[in-house]
């Protein structure tokens, strides 16, 4: 379920008005892409992480200049963990 969930997730990143991680993990909690865990949740979003951080990584400094990459791949592991705490925790 993680692997459809971060498939679909990214597919409608492609799309003309991609849908944020917020809003696509409420609606996978309240069962809109079917029946998934707060594991299965959790397994996406860290998933999601581990792609942004990559992304973060190999990302020229100059594209955000108001913070290193370090404080944005931190700010990005903050997020995630917030949304670990209201949908996987519970």
């Amino acid at each position: 379920m993680v692997d459809r969930l971060a498939e679909l997730y990214w597919e409608l990143q492609s799309e003309e008005e991609p849908i944020g991680l917020e809003e696509f993990t409420a609606r996978a909690a309240a069962g809109e892409y079917g029946e998934v865990t707060q594991a299965d949740l959790c397994g996406f979003l860290r998933a999601v992480e581990e792609r942004l951080v990559r992304q973060l990584e190999r990302t020229n400094p100059g594209a955000h200049a108001a913070a290193t990459p370090e404080e944005l791949v931190e700010e990005t592991r903050g997020w995630i963990d917030d949304l670990i705490g209201r949908f996987c925790q519970g």
